[in-house]
């Protein structure tokens, strides 16, 4: 089973969402800032399709607590087991799913296409849910608990350790109707201390969690077996899965969720919609990237595993279509994807996967190059030293805008609601006009003084001697030979393989500028930080009308306000 949109009202933090899932990617992975509501998303999700009739509501759940505003879920879902598509079941209610659910459009499934259904739950002040299967075409439709327990859906949360137990919830008992077993249990267990308690017949799920184990990377040291777990205090009990006479409920958290993972994935012959919060929680960085591997060749086409994660690791390891990104403000949630564009679809994955803490930052210091990036940084270690902060502390990462994919990458990110700024040159006069617009705009664009690239600035404005460690730093790269053979018109003197600048007047500094901007002195991330960190290192020496410090300070500027 498959989600292919989900609309929220009034649930939580959220006044409203309106969200569309990839239908071709298999994996959908939920990224954001703090409070921008993917856990509620996947509580909604739940909720939609809730397996029993005692869902527990409270005032709270409304938005803002209005409770005079319907709490209204609506998700529209393809790939359902046969038996809901029966026209006894759900067949006359199969949707368009390209088609809004508003009561009014023509929503006929067209042919060839993927037969949906739309299930709406509605909460009403009276705190009594009603779930619905609704179409354009006709009435509303009641969906009855035993009917909302066909539908193939699994959580994984905190309490992953109850999965390897047999109870009323567990995944386990997705494999086999325990319920005489265990009741023979528990009157052997009054009767007889339940040492002798027969469970044999649950040993059949004993293969499936060892195969888990296997393809999960978790390892047992004994032979899986069932026993009684007793509970302190009272006559109740509860069965469990052992490893020798360890219960594999008190095996390390990252132990347990895997293997709840992998046991509600194939509790459905991998047609499920499995939902994880928070995937690396207990999980090491390889086991992380094993694990969002495993789950796209896990299974068949028909299932779909979405998750949210803060983890630099799994975004990482994503492809640019699995990522989900959840932006919210004022109550109003909203979903973004990548476009799938190929010239700048190419660039973005390599920008993820290079710096994928950028794009889990709220906020973003878009970087015209690497030279800046590595200025960044610098500033960054500066920030450290002087006043032990740094650019994370107020939210902010940093992302590489790569030349003339600049604005594309500034489109984007305004689309998908990061609070952005704007660290570039002013060599090209063409692109002042875009300046504008999108100062126009409310973006924050911080750049050097006309005609000048980062490099030429440097050279304007620092004194001679950051200048001459400049040039030390081109020549450790470049080597003396190649740097003398670009200095044309440049006075200098070679000193035991070290070139040694004379006094500079305006015009040779501007030249020296210029070279190092076309031969490419600096336009590495390590040599941008190089040629940073000696800025820095000097940086009381700069007058307060210095371009160079006051484009800190209008980065201070933003970074804090």
């Amino acid at each position: 089973m498959k989600i292919l949109s989900l609309e929220i009202r009034n649930f939580r933090g959220i006044r409203e969402a309106t969200i569309s899932y990839p239908a071709k990617s298999k994996i959908g992975i939920m990224i954001g800032a703090g409070d921008s509501t993917k856990t509620t998303i996947i509580n909604a999700i739940q909720w939609n399709l809730w397996p029993t009739w005692n869902l527990q509501v409270i005032d709270t759940d409304f938005y803002n607590r209005n409770i005079d505003e319907k709490i209204i879920i609506t998700g529209t879902y393809c790939d359902l087991p046969k038996e809901l598509l029966s026209e006894e079941k759900f067949g006359l209610y199969l949707r368009n799913p390209d088609i809004p659910y508003d009561g009014i459009s023509d929503d006929e499934p067209k042919d060839g296409q993927r037969p949906c259904v739309s299930v709406q739950l509605s909460i009403d002040k009276t705190l009594e849910p009603k779930w619905e299967i609704v179409c354009n075409r006709k009435d509303p439709l009641t969906l009855n608990t035993a009917d909302r327990k066909k539908f193939p859906f699994n959580v994984v949360g905190d309490d992953a350790k109850t999965d390897l137990q047999w109870g009323k919830y567990s995944v386990l008992q997705k494999y086999a109707d325990s319920r005489g077993v265990l009741h023979d249990a528990y009157i052997n267990a009054m009767r007889e201390v339940a040492n002798h308690a027969d469970l044999t017949a649950l040993d059949t799920v004993v293969d499936i969690v060892k195969n888990t184990g296997k393809e999960y990377g978790v390892g047992f040291n004994s032979e899986i077996t069932n026993k009684l777990i007793y509970q302190n205090g009272s006559f109740s009990t509860s069965v469990g899965l052992f490893d020798g006479n360890i219960p594999l409920n008190m095996r390390g958290l990252g132990s347990r969720r895997l293997l709840s993972m992998g046991l509600n994935i194939n509790a459905s012959e991998g047609d499920s919609l499995l939902m994880i919060d928070e995937i690396e929680n207990g999980l090491e960085p390889y086991r992380i990237k094993s694990l969002i591997n495993e789950f796209r060749t896990k299974g068949s086409e028909a299932g779909q595993i979405l998750f949210t994660t803060h983890s630099s690791t799994a975004v990482a390891e994503a492809k640019l279509d699995e990522l989900l990104i959840v932006n919210s403000k004022d109550g109003l949630t909203k979903v973004s994807r990548f476009p799938e564009e190929r010239n700048l679809h190419d660039f973005l994955q390599r920008q993820v996967r290079s710096n994928a803490e950028a794009i889990l930052s709220k906020r973003l210091l878009v970087c015209e190059g690497k030279t800046e990036i590595g200025y960044i940084r610098a500033l960054d270690n500066y920030l450290d030293q002087e006043s032990n902060e740094r650019l994370a502390y107020y939210g902010v990462g940093t992302f590489l805008g790569e030349g003339e994919n600049i604005f594309k990458c500034v489109d984007l990110l305004k689309e998908f609601g990061y609070d952005l700024c704007v660290f570039m040159d002013s060599d090209k006069l063409d692109e002042e006009e875009i300046k504008r617009k999108y100062r126009a705009e409310g973006i924050r664009i911080i750049d050097w003084e006309q005609p000048y690239a980062i490099e030429e600035q440097l050279f304007m404005e620092c004194p001679l001697h950051i200048v001459q460690t400049f040039l030390d730093i081109a020549v450790t790269e470049k080597g003396t030979q190649s740097i003398c053979s670009q200095l044309k018109d440049i006075a200098y003197k070679v000193e035991n393989d070290q070139i040694v600048l004379e006094e500079l007047d305006r015009e040779h500094r501007a030249k020296l500028g210029k070279i190092a901007k076309n031969k490419n002195w600096f336009k590495r991330i390590d040599l941008g930080e190089q040629i940073g960190d000696v800025v820095f290192q000097s940086f009381d020496e700069f007058e307060v009308t210095n371009r160079i410090k006051k484009v800190f300070d209008e980065i201070m500027d933003w970074t804090k306000n």
